[in-house]
């Protein structure tokens, strides 16, 4: 498993644990919800500025 890979795994356990969607998440966070895709599948590295946003 790379870094993206283990990205992805802990913004889908922890979205799945809040219960919301890629949309919402994408929308409180001020990114597309395609990039959330992209991140949760380890297809994109998000910027640290992103990755604290999704936080």
């Amino acid at each position: 498993m790379n870094v993206e890979e283990a990205v992805g795994m802990e913004l889908s356990a922890c979205r799945h644990k809040k219960r919301i969607g890629q949309e919402r998440l994408g929308f409180d966070a001020g990114v597309h919800r395609t990039c959330v895709s992209l991140i949760k599948r380890g297809v994109k590295s998000p910027t640290v500025g992103v990755l604290f946003r999704l936080c």
